[in-house]
């Protein structure tokens, strides 16, 4: 079975903090496979939904009339969640995964720049690896 070059793994910090939960993952990584594949992780602090909401002109583009609130960073267990499901529910949709349902088409309209650190370190790593992927193979 072919490894793959890159490796991106997708896990919310939970309120531990990006940096340890991006440690465990690398940690694991080099247990399991060491120097197999190039590990990038996108740890979203402290959760998914934030990054949905982080760039505001994002969801009104994938959702017209969405409203998302600005909010400051708090971990709380439904905290985004439900501020994102709100902002979905303003434009008289009922959004059937919390929101989770518009992840894919909220990435392809956001601007990284507007993103928070977590997102900052995963666009670096992301873009690096793909670098020296590309450097590599050329």
């Amino acid at each position: 079975m072919p490894k793959p070059d890159v490796l991106v793994v997708v896990v919310d910090g939970d309120c531990r903090g990006a940096a340890q939960v991006r440690r465990q993952l690398e940690e694991e990584a080099v247990r399991i496979e060491p120097r197999l594949f190039r590990l990038v992780c996108a740890v979203p602090d402290p959760h998914i939904e934030r990054w949905y909401l982080e760039d505001a002109e994002a969801l009104p583009r994938v959702v017209p009339g969405a409203r998302p609130r600005p909010l400051r960073y708090k971990c709380g267990r439904d905290r985004y969640k439900n501020a994102l499901r709100d902002a979905i529910r303003a434009a008289g949709v009922e959004p059937i995964l919390g929101g989770a349902e518009y992840g894919e088409a909220i990435a392809e309209v956001l601007r990284p720049e507007r993103m928070d650190r977590s997102f900052q370190r995963f666009w670096e790593d992301l873009r690096a690896a793909l670098c020296a992927l590309h450097a590599a193979f050329g």
